[in-house]
């Protein structure tokens, strides 16, 4: 299921998101050239109310690599941060720049996320990251190029709000001799909670996330240039489907609404991911396709027709969709883009008689 999820996402979505997702089955040193810096920053969180899993994709792109995240979670999404040391919490994948700005290879680091001990030195430890009292310490073990890397995360209440939040710490490399210690140029991020679900109250939720770039030596914060991203996590997010067979013109009439928090979403792009199979001797064969896309209406309704010449399963698709922030941020400068969540339809097997 998560694997279908993925792929439907590779046909609508960004560039980055291509690089994030393309090498999903890749190996932990996986290599890809590109030039990640054309694409926006921007926060993504998807989850999936049928798959007990939470995704947040941090994509850092023009901006350049970060030299801290702060994440701060919306109350309703139970986390549960202060399990035992050694827990396991979820995955991290990342792919790092291993050149300056610009077009340059990216190199993925992937590994799992656990629970450390919290204790009078780890919270030392924590202040020049994440200064203040932490509810849970997380880290991942990371190895690039055969070097052993820890990135932590620090947990904290985001009282009075409610709600948590996660200061991610990019990790320091090795010096080069005589030189200081550069961190870890990262292009992107994909941190991955398991056995998680979305609240089940009605509302819009909003996550935030303030990054503080690095400069171009690698090794200095800029907090003057600090920004801002949003997501926005609709429940409920709802995405409906209709479909009818047209013998005259063999097309399939596809129609459906778009709704968040039960208010219509307007304007937005619906694509239909159409599922063929061919039973062979030697196996099944896949036909899959990507149609679309079509936009809502005002009411959030779409109609759309697909040429449909043998029987298929149907799925629409609405990708992330990244906008502009909506009010005043605190970031010195502001916010970036604002990104409401992916969402999916049922889907639905449409028969074609045959002629």
């Amino acid at each position: 299921m998560a694997g279908r999820r993925h792929t439907a996402r590779l046909a609508v979505a960004s560039t980055a998101l291509f690089l994030l997702f393309a090498a999903t089955n890749a190996g932990t040193a996986f290599t890809k050239s590109a030039s990640w810096t054309d694409d926006g920053a921007a926060l993504i969180v998807d989850a999936p109310a049928d798959q007990g899993e939470l995704d947040v994709t941090l994509v850092f792109g023009v901006a350049g690599p970060p030299a801290r995240t702060t994440l701060t979670v919306p109350a309703g999404f139970e986390l549960f941060p202060t399990r035992p040391p050694g827990s396991f919490i979820g995955e991290i994948d990342i792919f790092a720049s291993s050149g300056s700005y610009g077009a340059s290879a990216l190199t993925r680091l992937s590994g799992e996320v656990a629970s450390a001990p919290l204790d009078v030195a780890s919270e030392a430890a924590a202040q020049t990251c994440s200064p203040g009292t932490h509810l849970a310490i997380w880290t991942a073990e990371l190895s690039l190029l055969g070097q052993p890397i820890d990135l932590p995360i620090y947990v904290s209440s985001a009282a009075p709000a409610g709600g948590l939040i996660l200061d991610i710490c990019t990790p320091t490399l090795i010096a080069a001799a005589g030189g200081p210690a550069p961190l870890l140029p990262m292009a992107n991020l994909t941190l991955t909670l398991l056995e998680l679900d979305p609240p089940k109250a009605h509302g819009s939720y909003l996550w935030r996330a303030s990054v503080t770039p690095l400069a171009p030596d690698q090794h200095s914060p800029l907090p003057a240039k600090a920004y801002e991203l949003r997501a926005l996590v609709p429940v409920p997010h709802r995405l409906t489907l209709h479909a009818r067979y047209q013998a005259p013109t063999r097309s399939a009439l596809l129609t459906g609404r778009l709704t968040a928090d039960g208010k219509p979403r307007a304007g937005v792009k619906i694509y239909f991911d159409i599922l063929q199979r061919t039973v062979t001797p030697t196996g099944v064969r896949y036909h899959d396709t990507i149609a679309g896309p079509t936009k809502t209406n005002t009411a959030g309704r779409y109609t759309f027709r697909s040429r449909l010449t043998r029987s298929a399963g149907i799925q629409a698709i609405v990708p992330d969709t990244t906008s502009r922030c909506d009010g005043p941020s605190t970031a010195p400068a502001g916010c970036v883009s604002s990104t409401t969540s992916a969402g999916r339809s049922t889907t639905i097997t449409l028969a074609v008689p045959r002629h």
